[in-house]
């Protein structure tokens, strides 16, 4: 029977080949597990995520005192400056550079000095796309170019789409600008300022309903709704329904254009344009569960110390 040994060893072996493989890994630290060889520490990602919450804010104050003792845009004390430096460095990375911005525009738009100090200290504790948006729809809604609004309307149209937006902000942004810049288009649409602003404003605000904001899902349904045999809608009428469908949201669209679809068909419901057409923006109207379209919120940011 000594032939049977080595038989014997070779299957106890594989017997206790997973125990000794369990007791290894338990007693291996959590570094050593890697993936394509390479090792992979745990408390990396928590460090990471620990900087995004650290701020230089003595870099910040220096630089806020610097240019309030530099700018002749306003004229400050310097205990009240000193002051103002240390509000700002309460916002984190970039909050110098956020102020001053802000500051800027305030005063180059004819605001006054408490006012534009105001505003500008509210946005250095915002986030970079914040303070953003901010500043390129004031411009825009401020400007005669685009809208021409008096102040205070301007700034309550940048508040809207940006402080009060709950979205990714680049998506709004990005939109708004888009839209202003097609209804104020000679060759395209030519609309009234009025008309346009109202309709540039409720149609960007559908963007935190859309994976990837407004733009496509616009230009797409207003495209077919204008050019499509099917629709040929003049520009009044085409704007209208795109904005009736969109704002139910991203799978309103295809509810809508299938709808028409059917009711059109002899098969389906037999039914003349303008009841195909209720009938479409009736099915829009069911393309989500509740009493509003889930909102796509924006990527967590931050929060910087609020301002006292």
């Amino acid at each position: 029977m000594e032939f049977l040994k080595p038989v014997a060893v070779a299957l106890t072996a594989l017997a206790l080949a997973p125990t000794i493989a369990g007791a290894a890994n338990r007693s291996a630290p959590a570094w050593a597990a890697s993936q394509d060889g390479v090792p992979y520490d745990p408390r990396e990602k928590l460090i990471a995520e620990q900087a995004k919450s650290l701020c230089n804010s003595t870099d910040e104050y220096i630089k806020t005192l610097q240019f309030l003792r530099t700018t002749k845009e306003i004229l400050i004390p310097e205990a009240s400056a000193r002051k103002v430096a240390d509000k700002v460095a309460r916002g984190c990375n970039g909050a110098a550079e956020r102020f001053e911005k802000i500051l800027l525009l305030m005063k180059s738009s004819g605001l006054s000095d408490p006012k534009s100090l105001e505003t500008a200290l509210r946005f250095s504790s915002y986030s970079p796309d914040v303070q953003k948006n901010f500043s390129e729809i004031f411009s825009r809604a401020f400007l005669a170019e685009f809208f021409d609004y008096d102040h205070s309307t301007a700034v309550a149209l940048a508040f809207e789409l940006s402080r009060d937006y709950e979205g990714e902000p680049a998506h709004v942004r990005d939109d708004f600008i888009y839209l202003a810049q097609l209804c104020k288009d000679g060759k395209e649409m030519d609309l009234p300022s009025t008309t346009c602003s109202e309709y540039a404003v409720k149609v960007a605000k559908l963007s935190a309903l859309f994976p990837n904001g407004i733009r496509s899902p616009f230009q797409t349904l207003y495209k077919k709704l204008r050019e499509d045999r099917d629709f040929g809608m003049d520009v009044k009428t085409a704007l209208d329904f795109t904005y009736r469908i969109l704002k139910h949201g991203p799978r309103a669209p295809d509810n809508f254009m299938d709808a028409y679809a059917y009711g059109m068909k002899e098969s389906g419901l037999a039914l003349g344009r303008n009841q195909a057409l209720e009938f479409a923006v009736r099915m829009a109207r069911n393309s989500y569960i509740g009493k509003t379209p889930p909102v796509i919120p924006a990527a967590p940011q931050v929060k910087n110390a609020a301002m006292d």
